[in-house]
């Protein structure tokens, strides 16, 4: 039990410093190309977040299985 809320606290830092990140790249993008890049980037962050919301619920429950199967 304390290994996993060790896990959910280092996957709630890296979620803040990656949101902090980039918020702060976002104004330096001055190309198309830069641009685009930076939208498929966060479109794919966009895509991944709700199943790693269900895995952290998942553990915060107890269901390590059902986290590890996810």
């Amino acid at each position: 039990a304390a290994h996993a809320a060790e896990a959910l606290r280092a996957i709630e830092t890296a979620r803040h410093d990656t949101t902090a990140t980039f918020k702060a790249l976002e104004p330096t993008i001055t190309t198309p190309e830069g641009r685009k890049l930076l939208d498929a980037t966060l479109a794919a962050r966009a895509a991944y977040v709700p199943t790693q919301d269900h895995v952290i619920d998942a553990v915060r429950g107890g269901k390590l299985s059902e986290a590890r199967q996810l």
